[in-house]
C-alpha cells in the first residue's frame, strides 16, 4: 500500500544504515516491552529464540535479494478481481490454519507444517498469476491487498454489534467504512496514473 501511495519513490531505498539500526533497536525494545509489560504469557525459550533467528535471517535475506529475484514470465493476466479473490480466500485459510486447527487439538508441529505449506502455496500462486511479479499492474497489486482487508472490513460491524467482547469495540464499523473509502480512493488514483 505504501508503494502504491508513493509510486514515484517505490524503487528507492527509504532506510539507510543509521536509520536501519535505529529501527532495529526500536523493534527489539518493542519486543522486550511487550514481553515483560503487556502480557503474562511466556513462550517456551526454544521456539522463541528460533523465531528471533528466523526474523534475523529474513532481514539479512531482504537486504541481499535483488529487487526482482525471479525471471519475467509472459502470461495472460487475469482481472484484478481474481487477485482480490485470492487475497480474500487465502486470508480465510490463514485464520483457519492458525485459529481453528489448534482449537481442535491439532498438534503444534502439524499446524506449523500446514502454515508453511500455505505460505509456500500462496507465494507460488501469486507468482504464477503475476508472471513472477513482472506482468501485473498496480491495480492487480491493490486488488490483492484489498482481499485480506475486505475480510476485516466485513468483520468490523460483527465485532462491534454482534460478538461478545471484553473490550469496547465502539467505532469499528466506522473504521471499516473509512477503509473502504481509502481503498476506493487509492484504486481510482492508481487507475489514472501511468504504470
Amino acid at each position: 500500500l505504501t508503494e502504491l501511495i508513493f509510486r514515484d519513490r517505490r524503487s528507492e531505498s527509504w532506510v539507510g544504515r543509521k536509520s536501519f539500526i535505529i529501527l532495529l533497536v526500536l523493534f527489539i525494545a518493542d519486543i522486550i516491552f511487550g514481553y515483560f509489560a503487556l502480557t503474562q504469557y511466556r513462550p517456551p525459550a526454544v521456539p522463541y529464540w528460533l523465531m528471533v533467528i528466523f526474523v534475523a535471517g529474513l532481514i539479512l535475506l531482504a537486504r541481499r535479494l535483488p529487487g526482482q529475484p525471479f525471471a519475467p514470465k509472459s502470461i495472460t493476466l487475469k482481472k484484478p478481481s481474481r487477485f482480490w479473490l485470492v487475497g480474500f480466500v487465502l486470508t480465510i485459510i490463514f485464520f483457519f490454519t492458525y485459529w481453528v486447527l489448534p482449537s481442535r487439538g491439532l498438534p503444534a508441529p502439524i499446524t506449523l507444517i500446514i502454515g508453511v505449506l500455505v505460505a509456500i502455496g500462496t507465494a507460488w500462486l501469486i507468482l504464477r498469476l503475476s508472471g513472477n511479479g513482472t506482468a501485473w499492474a498496480d491495480t492487480h497489486r491493490l486488488a490483492l491487498m484489498a482481499g485480506p482487508l475486505s475480510l476485516f472490513i466485513l468483520a468490523a460491524p460483527i465485532q462491534e454489534f454482534v460478538a461478545e467482547r471484553t473490550d469496547n469495540p465502539t467505532g469499528m464499523t466506522l473504521v471499516g467504512v473509512a477503509a473502504i473509502i481509502f481503498i476506493l480512493w487509492l484504486f481510482r488514483r492508481v487507475r489514472k496514473l501511468p504504470a
